[in-house]
Parts: C-alpha cells; sequence; structure tokens
C-alpha cells in the first residue's frame, strides 16, 4: 500500500510557488525515508497528479546504463519525440 504524502521542506523565494523539480525532490525525499530509493510501491501518482507529466521512470539494464520506460508529456515535448525506450 502507497505511504501518504508528506512533504519535505521545500525552500521558496518570497511568494513563488515550487516548481515541479523543487515538489519532485521534496516527493521523492518523503517517499525514500532513510532509504537510498523509494520502493516502487511507495509511489501513488495521484499525490501529486500535475507532477506527470515531468516524470519518467527508468529502467537499469546494466551497470552505469538505464532505458526510459515511461516518459511524460512535458519531456516529450521538450525533447520533440516520445522518450520511451531510449
Amino acid at each position: 500500500m502507497p505511504s501518504q504524502f508528506i512533504p519535505h521542506e521545500i525552500p521558496t523565494t518570497g511568494t513563488r510557488r515550487p516548481g515541479p523539480v523543487e515538489r519532485t525532490e521534496a516527493l521523492w525525499q518523503s517517499l525514500r525515508g532513510p532509504r537510498r530509493l523509494p520502493r516502487r510501491t511507495d509511489f501513488d501518482p495521484t499525490q501529486d497528479d500535475d507532477l506527470l507529466p515531468h516524470l519518467m521512470i527508468l529502467e537499469r539494464i546494466a551497470p552505469g546504463l538505464a532505458r526510459i520506460r515511461v516518459a511524460g508529456d512535458a519531456i516529450g515535448a521538450q525533447l520533440g519525440m516520445d522518450a520511451r525506450g531510449m
């Protein structure tokens, strides 16, 4: 069962809303806790669904090599192509 999202302190400057990078970092830190990586089951895409276009899931295929398994629309838009399989 996914853990409840408890955001870490997100540094802000003035009234600027934290961007997807800061919010993703806070989510990642909350999910992993004392572990190096969060468990796959810890992630619940409904926790912060407006981050999904900015996220990707990598699969390690060899030491130092990874393949993009899933990539959000914002990543594909930046690359100008579907990033899956790269």
